[in-house]
């Protein structure tokens, strides 16, 4: 029993000594919980619908699922603590505006005024009446 007794003390210790766990690495990253390291794989996070996704109770804000369904081919979403968006894409900070893609960075664009009509020119969304 005495054997035994020592066993499960050294474990319990060991198990509490180490606050972080690496998969792929024996030295995680203090600032990290979890780290993943590969030079030939990636990380895989969960897969679900949107439906699914929605059935997740409380979710915590930082929440990273891959949903199949959104946008046209699926899409990274984090849950913010409110809703769940797109990843690496900061939501507007004012009604009416917008974000488009210019090849090399998200770019806003004001709200339009009344009787404006979104248009594309030379490539850039734009304003106009």
């Amino acid at each position: 029993m005495k054997p035994l007794f020592t066993i499960l003390s050294a474990f319990l210790i060991t198990a509490s000594t180490f606050a972080q766990t690496g998969i792929g690495t024996t030295a995680p990253d203090d600032s990290a919980q979890l780290e993943v390291s590969s030079t030939t794989k990636g990380f895989l996070p969960p897969r679900l619908t949107k439906e699914a996704r929605n059935l997740i109770t409380a979710p915590v804000a930082g929440l990273v699922v891959w949903c199949t369904d959104c946008a046209t081919e699926g899409e990274l979403q984090v849950y913010n603590g409110t809703a769940w968006i797109k990843s690496g894409v900061a939501p507007g900070t004012a009604q009416g505006q917008m974000r488009y893609w210019d090849g090399t960075a998200w770019l806003v664009i004001a709200p339009g005024t009344e009787g404006q009509v979104l248009k594309i020119i030379n490539g850039v969304p734009t304003w106009a009446d």
